[in-house]
């Protein structure tokens, strides 16, 4: 469903990523992120009534770790490029949690 554009934080070709790859990176997973989570509420407002629910439910969940992955960004951005090593780990960690909650609802809501 991601297709190629999903590449791991920390490696490309190899190399550790920078921290204004990652920066462009995570930035531009979370527009495509929110673009899915548009996808989801249209698909709950034409769904039946305890799916609506459910899928509702979900998809808050979904936007209080976005909310929180925006926050760890942010974060990362105002570190100096010695600081921002120790928060990459932390930025991989939720984006996996992330990705892994929105393919979640989109594989049970199918």
């Amino acid at each position: 469903m991601w297709g190629k554009h999903w590449i791991l934080l920390s490696k490309k070709k190899g190399n550790t990523m920078d921290k204004k790859k990652l920066i462009e990176t995570m930035e531009g997973h979370l527009r495509t992120f929110d673009q899915e989570i548009q996808k989801l509420t249209a698909r709950a407002e034409k769904a039946g009534t305890e799916m609506k629910a459910d899928l509702k439910a979900q998809l808050k969940n979904l936007r209080v770790q976005r909310d929180q992955t925006h926050k760890d960004l942010a974060a990362l951005k105002e570190k100096g490029e010695g600081a921002w090593e120790k928060l990459r780990g932390g930025m991989e960690a939720a984006w996996r949690d992330l990705k892994h909650g929105l393919d979640k609802t989109v594989d049970r809501f199918k």
